[in-house]
């Protein structure tokens, strides 16, 4: 069976993170480990006690949101709890390499407009450090059902399974999804008309694929197609630090700032 990781901190957020995490392991007959990291590492031997009692309580009131939070029509889902002492980015990489999920949800706890200080946080060291994709919730969304997705690509060898991986979530969600290049002035136009024509003629018979190249501000560009395709998914590889700095650190010379407004589906690079 397969797994999904769904870290928490039991937050107001926690709710529609869960939903998701529902959602999806209901589409891809998966089991759900509900996570919890607390308490401070390296401590002195005589707090360990105190701070295993206290993963005790952790374990039951992780049980207690779920059961709370757990629709009847999602009853048939297999759950498992686990509780460390870690801080929460170690905490879940360390669970991630030991569980092997297929997929992590997992909220962006911090409540600000900057993207770089949501991901400043657990998430983003989530998304740096594991190997598996990353669905990170921003906060204050509320859930919404799996809809359209925007794969924003570079032309890297790592698109194909990134893409066929997407065409699953289409197939199971009824979606479409979107491959976007988003052209800038220091590239040749001619040689990224002639990757595209490569990429999307590995696809040319899925009715379920559209590829599109736009120039302009990289992250207008962004915004613009997101609306546009009604998407509700944005999807991205995690070593492009360049895509990672438009995306997370926009230049000060923008002076509309990307405020990230849904689900954030990150792939790490030379993933299967």
């Amino acid at each position: 069976m397969k797994k999904i990781l769904f870290p928490t901190d039991l937050s107001p957020h926690a709710k529609t993170v869960f939903e998701y995490a529902l959602v999806l392991a209901k589409k891809m007959n998966a089991s759900i480990t509900v996570f919890s990291a607390h308490g401070r590492p390296n401590i002195a031997l005589e707090d360990i006690e105190v701070q295993e009692e206290r993963s005790e309580t952790v374990i039951k009131n992780l049980r207690k949101f779920v059961t709370d939070h757990l629709p009847d029509s999602y009853d048939d889902i297999e759950f498992q709890y686990e509780a460390r002492i870690a801080y929460p980015g170690e905490g879940i990489a360390k669970a991630a390499e030991e569980l092997k999920p297929e997929l992590i949800v997992m909220g962006m706890r911090d409540r600000t407009n900057d993207i770089g200080a949501r991901f400043g946080s657990s998430a983003f060291d989530t998304i740096r450090d594991v190997d598996c994709p990353v669905l990170a919730i921003p906060p204050g969304t509320d859930f919404v059902p799996i809809k359209n997705l925007v794969y924003a690509v570079d032309f890297e060898f790592e698109d194909l399974p990134v893409i066929n991986h997407l065409l699953d979530w289409s197939q199971q969600f009824q979606t479409d999804t979107h491959i976007l290049h988003v052209f800038e002035k220091n590239e040749h136009k001619t040689i990224v008309q002639d990757k595209m024509a490569v990429l999307s003629g590995v696809y040319f018979d899925n009715p379920r694929l559209s590829f599109e190249i736009r120039g302009g501000k990289f992250q207008e560009v962004i915004d613009e197609f997101l609306e546009e395709k009604d998407a509700g998914v944005l999807v991205m590889l995690s070593h492009r630090r360049r895509f990672l700095e438009r995306v997370i650190f926009p230049s000060q010379t923008v002076k509309v700032a990307r405020k990230l407004n849904l689900p954030l589906l990150v792939f790490k690079a030379r993933y299967n």
